[in-house]
């Protein structure tokens, strides 16, 4: 029998509400009965699915980045150039294993990656990432409550010679580029959360991924565990990549599986990933 799908439309607080792991009369949850998808609104639909049918397929499948480089004393700089700095970002030891475990689906030919000081937002920025289906982000990411605008992803701060460079992807930044992926996975904490700003609705990694050209993004809700994600996003592409599902059927089946484990089955670990935009059933 067909898995029955739930098409949430929040607004306000209901951005934040973890509706896959909500209770259901019985001893379920909405997960065991429904896959979930979220829309921003009908008429936003309208739109990523009318783009998407009138632009062609991207030749090539996956693009990942992870790894990055962010704190001047990360081991993978030279040892001479290492110097402390206590406010920077934090290295995340899963993703690579977590990209290499999804990478390894897939020949070398249809994939692209590029790890710690290779994962730079010169590279988004450059385009090469237009040629691919599905664009995965396995870094960090900062949401600003008070002032959106700020937000965005955080990629490698340095060059292998030790020297800074501009790794912060920026909001306003995302909304000019040209990104027209099938899906945009967005594995690091708090991806998914939007605030209203005056005069300009909506401000968000979501949106500003719908206003490049995504048509549907999976996002996170709160801080996520670095090792749980990891596995989350292992079974969630082989759902995707090896057996033929749809985005919304392979969250939905490795939420199952990674509750299914007696030390993640928590919501906190499996409920905070939710899937942003258009929902029918063509994907490959």
């Amino acid at each position: 029998m067909k898995q029955r799908r739930l098409l949430v439309v929040g607004d306000g607080m209901l951005h934040y509400v973890p509706f896959a792991a909500l209770p259901l009369a019985s001893d379920q949850t909405i997960v065991d009965r429904y896959e979930v998808v979220h829309l921003p609104s009908a008429t936003v639909m309208t739109t990523l699915r009318e783009r998407e049918l009138q632009r062609d397929s991207q030749p090539k499948t996956l693009a990942v980045l992870a790894d990055a480089v962010y704190a001047a004393d990360d081991h993978r700089l030279p040892e001479r150039l290492r110097r402390y700095s206590p406010l920077a970002l934090r290295d995340l030891p899963y993703t690579r294993k977590e990209a290499q475990a999804i990478l390894s689906l897939l020949p070398p030919e249809e994939r692209l990656s590029a790890f710690g000081f290779d994962a730079t937002a010169e590279l988004v920025r450059r385009g090469p990432l237009r040629s691919y289906r599905i664009l995965h982000f396995a870094t960090h990411a900062l949401f600003d409550e008070d002032r959106p605008e700020l937000s965005g992803i955080a990629l490698s701060m340095f060059h292998k010679n030790g020297t800074a460079q501009d790794g912060f992807l920026r909001l306003h930044e995302l909304y000019t580029l040209t990104l027209p992926a099938d899906l945009v996975v967005l594995s690091g904490c708090r991806t998914g959360l939007t605030r209203k700003a005056q005069g300009a609705g909506l401000l968000g990694l979501t949106h500003a991924f719908f206003y490049a050209g995504a048509t549907r993004l999976l996002v996170s809700l709160w801080d996520v565990n670095d090792q749980a994600t990891a596995e989350l996003m292992t079974f969630f592409y082989n759902g995707l990549l090896t057996d033929g599902m749809s985005p919304s059927e392979a969250l939905r089946s490795a939420q199952l599986l990674l509750r299914a484990q007696e030390r993640w089955q928590a919501p906190v670990y499996w409920a905070g990933f939710v899937l942003e935009g258009d929902f029918h059933e063509v994907f490959f």
